[in-house]
């Protein structure tokens, strides 16, 4: 009973869309810490490579969730705007997280920003799933 008056995006469908989600995430992910790992033993900052990569980061991400994880049909404009503020939520939590454990405690780099990105990676999905990549129609449709 209650279920049939749940949002859609509350469904079934969610196993799906993570899974997606995580697909799409370990290619790009890997990827960026790739990139991340040679600009740094390059001699690059650590806080200074994870900003660039995380703005080219952003944008991918964006397009690769709207299109393939959500499926999302609504305007770019408003899920774009959404997205942003979140990866920006997102952005200052990685940054904080270097500062603190690599800054002060003196944790390796490395390891900071791969246990950063896994954290990262949850707490944006949710707020993905459930702000960003969400309508007045889907909330209607059920």
């Amino acid at each position: 009973m209650i279920k049939a008056t749940l949002p859609n995006r509350f469904k079934n469908n969610d196993a799906h869309v993570f899974k997606r989600y995580v697909l799409f995430g370990l290619a790009s992910n890997f990827s960026i810490y790739m990139i991340y790992l040679l600009i740094t033993f390059l001699g690059m900052d650590h806080k200074l490579a994870m900003t660039i990569l995380y703005c080219i980061g952003t944008i991918i991400s964006y397009f690769g969730n709207k299109t393939w994880t959500f499926r999302h049909k609504g305007k770019i404009s408003s899920s774009f705007i959404k997205f942003c503020f979140t990866y920006l939520l997102g952005y200052f939590l990685n940054l904080f997280l270097l500062f603190y454990f690599v800054d002060i405690l003196e944790y390796p780099h490395q390891i900071v920003q791969i246990f950063s990105v896994i954290l990262i990676a949850v707490i944006l999905f949710l707020l993905s799933k459930f702000l960003v990549f969400t309508s007045i129609q889907d909330d209607l449709k059920s």
